[in-house]
């Protein structure tokens, strides 16, 4: 089967070579500027995804990993084109907070109240006549390290950010009350008409260092498991009442909702309406049923049971300077160029399983041997996922993969899932959420 693989800036990271894999011929696009050479030598790439169209056919599958491409992919179901991975509709849920906010309100969730703006002066104003409190700065653009967890009572700290960013230059932000509680979230496949496949529960690690310390990621970390049982409280509640919706918009992909739960209630904080990362390649490590079989099934709207493991995944970044950071640097402290090794040679089946690269490409010297090296990118270099019946043993496959890897200045924790074993776990059963 021919695959045409749309993406804005990986976020699916290597899932196109998890279908090249899998047998399917596969063509990649990725319009993100910084990352057009990231994956070469692993998959064939195109520079203008409307050109292969008829390559494609309709009886093959395009799939998109991220949102801005909502009504694209609803004109390309109109003309009878197999398309996985949202609808303008869905593309809303994330990118309007205040829509979405507006959305839990109506199914008698607490929402925290959003406001948006498109100037951060207005937002510190915003801030100095209202009642103090902590809050949180939220960009509205993916870019992740702008985000702030305000730290002081009295939001002071927040205005002071606010007015940097506005100096800088930085442009539309949210901003919501913090709310108190462990950070929990619920997501599952729609392929349009209905759920499809497993709950996945998982625990999202932002911050860019142990402890919770440092600036915000996209995500430096992930533990996850799954479900098959639709009375899960956090599903039943949160998740399960976006059927309705989901289903006006057509939209057929992943949906993700992320909340702040407490002994009181569950805070429904945001949405994403795409693929996750790095839980796709959790998805990858955990799922048994091949990917080219879910991604159809879902984009013609039919149902599959997808097989999956036991027990719990962890998706852990491996991350390379400058990130979190983007944009021109000083080449002497670019990551470029790096080589990318393991300690010990791993089996093929091991390296499939273990590891996902998103940063780095394949390149031939000159006495014919294939090495990678990290490539320009967004700073991830690669994804490492391990399996395991408890979250311990998850941790511990996961680590041990991950130390095996040999790249440079990496970055990494070494804690996720410690705060679930220590404490938040047992806080979500004694509040009935597990």
């Amino acid at each position: 089967m021919r695959v045409l693989f749309i993406s804005g800036e990986l976020i699916a990271g290597d899932l196109p070579c998890r279908l090249r894999l899998e047998g399917c011929e596969v063509k990649l696009f990725i319009e993100h500027s910084d990352q057009q050479d990231c994956l070469n030598g692993f998959v064939t790439k195109v520079q203008n995804w409307r050109q292969e169209l008829e390559w494609v056919g309709k009886d093959g599958l395009i799939v998109f990993d991220d949102v801005g491409y909502g009504a694209i992919q609803d004109e390309l179901r109109r003309q009878k084109f197999r398309v996985f991975g949202g609808s303008e509709g869905g593309d809303r849920l994330e990118l309007d907070r205040e829509f979405a906010q507006n959305l839990f309100a109506s199914f008698g969730l607490e929402v925290l109240p959003t406001a948006r703006f498109q100037e951060p002066a207005d937002a510190a104003h915003y801030i100095r006549n209202t009642e103090p409190c902590r809050w949180v700065v939220k960009q509205n653009e993916h870019d992740s390290s702008l985000c702030y967890v305000g730290q002081l009572d009295d939001g002071s700290d927040v205005i002071e950010i606010l007015q940097c960013y506005q100096d800088k230059g930085v442009r539309n932000v949210s901003l919501q009350e913090v709310a108190q509680g462990v950070e929990f979230a619920v997501g599952r496949f729609f392929n349009g008409n209905d759920w499809i496949g497993p709950i996945e529960l998982n625990i999202e690690h932002k911050s860019l260092c142990d402890g919770d310390i440092g600036p915000l990621t996209g995500e430096m970390g992930n533990l996850a498991w799954f479900t098959t049982d639709e009375e899960q409280p956090l599903f039943k509640e949160v998740l399960a009442p976006l059927k309705s919706y989901l289903v006006a918009s057509g939209f057929r992909g992943n949906v993700d909702v992320n909340c702040i739960i407490n002994s009181k209630q569950v805070i429904p904080i945001e949405i994403t309406a795409r693929l996750g990362c790095p839980a796709v390649h959790i998805h990858d490590a955990m799922f048994l049923t091949p990917w080219r079989d879910i991604l159809c099934a879902i984009a013609d709207s039919k149902q599959i049971v997808i097989a999956h493991r036991q027990g719990y995944g962890i998706g852990l970044t491996m991350a390379v300077p400058p990130f979190p950071y983007q944009g021109e640097i000083d080449e002497r402290y670019s990551s470029v160029g790096y080589p990318v090794h393991f300690r010990t040679e791993v089996s093929e089946e091991a390296r499939n399983f273990h590891y996902h690269f998103e940063s780095v490409q394949r390149a031939e010297l000159a006495d014919g041997r294939q090495i990678m090296k990290v490539t320009r990118g967004l700073g991830v270099a690669a994804f490492v996922t391990g399996t395991g019946m408890t979250v311990q043993s998850a941790r511990e496959d996961t680590y041990k993969a991950a130390e095996n890897l040999c790249i440079p200045k990496v970055i990494y924790r070494r804690d996720i899932g410690e705060k679930f074993l220590r404490e938040d776990g047992a806080k979500l059963r004694s509040w009935g959420w597990l």
